[in-house]
């Protein structure tokens, strides 16, 4: 200790802090007093997390995410994510790109907008341009991306959604039985019984913050308020929502949907369960008509056509599960890249826009680097490199969440903004 004390005290001693010169304001904005923080209310929106929350800043910087109340969020309901947290990191990455680039060369905005224009222009003469996003949210980005359409005439242009974590499966089994390609609300607030199969809606699934909040209604007891609901979790990997249940079933990945056809024979073909803990799930369930919540996280569609059977045999439509407000925050497709690859390797597809994904790195359809070389021109908009980037002609870097504008609509008819808070 000794030793390092000296050592440490020398150096110190040798070592002169450099001199940083700070510059008042001339003319003071005048909602910003220096060492005040300012909150401003905004929308996180990123790879289908969404959360609205309050931006602290401190003279014009984001330092930190917070949640918004209660009552001035409707769908995350006072929370807030760890994903929309560790966001305003991101906002001050180095790796961020500064400008736009072809290959590893720096372009001018002027020189990027004119080739990308004519590139595009020449993909659309000799086939179709294809815009390939994650979900969109945004009603007026939806209007920007319909007016481009437009203005590249008939049957020239086709925008593909794809997400790297797919709900493809749920979407479509939907699609199957109600006709509309969309995610019901989940409203475990009203449910008495709850069973999750593969499915860690408190921690990653779907809107977590949102049933999180619901899911503590009925959790919570008081001497006025003794019942509480009952949640049975089977799963093959802990999560958090498996630990907070009642009864945790583990089982083997391929159990799982051995558990989904188990509580299907006992609820709706009225047999015996082959699993005794199973069978005890189907009869909970039942006992709780109405009023009872089963969830499967399998992107399986076959899963989620038994899940939808159970449901609708239980009525739980209408009441733990409604269609008044169905999800826009995954609206992906698992065929989109097979689709787009396809459309490359045959000639049909000569233009591609990548915004916000990444399908080369995370898709499970390989080949469409490769692909891409067949186009006459492919673009991404990424604010850092990545893999899709590095297989597109030019990057075209995008702003931050912190940094832009935009409207929002997570769920059908309810709408909210992001503003620059920076």
């Amino acid at each position: 200790m000794l030793g390092f004390s000296t050592t440490a005290a020398v150096i110190a001693a040798s070592c002169e802090m450099p001199v940083r010169k700070s510059i008042p304001y001339i003319w003071r904005p005048e909602e910003i007093v220096p060492g005040m923080a300012n909150y401003y209310a905004s929308t996180f929106w990123q790879g289908g997390d969404y959360g609205a929350v309050l931006v602290k800043t401190r003279e014009g910087r984001p330092i930190k995410i917070e949640r918004r109340e209660a009552k001035n969020s409707r769908i995350t309901k006072g929370g807030t994510s760890a994903r929309a947290q560790a966001s305003v990191l991101s906002l001050y990455d180095g790796a961020r790109f500064r400008n736009p680039k072809r290959g590893k060369e720096n372009i001018t905005w002027e020189t990027a907008d004119k080739e990308i224009g004519d590139k595009l222009k020449t993909a659309a003469t000799n086939g179709k341009v294809v815009l390939v996003s994650s979900t969109i949210i945004s009603p007026s980005t939806k209007e920007v991306i319909a007016d481009y359409s437009n203005s590249l005439g008939a049957n020239k242009f086709e925008h593909l959604v794809y997400d790297g974590i797919s709900y493809s499966g749920i979407l479509d089994a939907n699609e199957k039985n109600f006709g509309k390609r969309l995610i019901p609300s989940y409203n475990f607030a009203n449910a008495k019984v709850i069973v999750g199969i593969g499915c860690d809606f408190l921690g990653t699934w779907l809107s977590p913050v949102e049933f999180a909040a619901d899911y503590a209604v009925n959790r919570r007891v008081s001497a006025g308020k003794t019942d509480m609901s009952r949640h049975i979790h089977i799963e093959s990997v802990p999560t958090m929502t498996g630990y907070k249940a009642d009864t945790r079933i583990s089982v083997k990945p391929s159990d799982e949907l051995a558990a989904l056809i188990d509580i299907y024979n006992v609820i709706v073909g009225g047999s015996t369960a082959k699993n005794e803990k199973f069978g005890k799930a189907a009869k909970e369930l039942q006992d709780a008509k109405g009023a009872s919540i089963l969830v499967c996280g399998s992107n399986d569609i076959n899963a989620q056509l038994i899940a939808n059977a159970i449901n609708n045999a239980l009525g739980n439509y209408g009441t733990t599960i409604t269609w008044d407000r169905p999800y826009n925050t995954k609206q992906g497709s698992d065929k989109t890249i097979t689709s787009l690859i396809d459309g490359l390797n045959s000639g049909s597809i000569k233009g591609v826009l990548f915004y916000e994904c990444n399908p080369v790195f995370n898709s499970p359809v390989k080949g469409l680097a490769e692909a891409l070389k067949k186009a006459d021109g492919a673009f991404a908009f990424a604010n850092r490199l990545d893999e899709t980037a590095v297989a597109t002609a030019e990057i075209f870097p995008d702003d931050h969440w912190l940094e832009s504008w935009s409207d929002r609509e997570p769920k059908a008819g309810i709408f909210d903004t992001t503003q620059a808070a920076i």
